[in-house]
């Protein structure tokens, strides 16, 4: 049943960290094409502040906040690049879990 919870942890995350992406990248290019830096901004502080109260929901309700936690702190720095960052990071990281050893099997070997 952990392992259930788990993965809707993990597929939850894919999905916020994804739309998070998609609104960095989208006030990233809006920047480029008409340097309008203010618009970049405002939905850049939003995309901050909804990943900030999703942090707050998740402690308050004690459960595993690692990733939320490195989302908001990758995407509140770097914009866009974190979120891409962090959504990789989160796949390679579901990979990894999937082929990994228990440690007594691999102290054992």
């Amino acid at each position: 049943m952990q392992k259930n919870k788990t993965k809707e942890s993990l597929i939850m995350f894919l999905l916020i960290a994804a739309i998070a992406f998609s609104f960095e990248f989208l006030a990233f290019s809006a920047t480029a094409k008409t340097h309008g830096m203010i618009i970049a901004l405002i939905i850049h502080s939003f995309v901050t502040g909804a990943l900030f109260s999703w942090v707050v929901y998740r402690t308050a309700r004690n459960k595993n906040h690692r990733f939320a936690t490195l989302l908001l702190v990758m995407t509140a720095a770097t914009g866009p690049f974190g979120a891409g960052i962090c959504l990789l990071t989160a796949v390679v990281s579901s990979y990894c879990a999937l082929k990994a050893m228990h440690p007594s099997d691999w102290i054992s070997a």
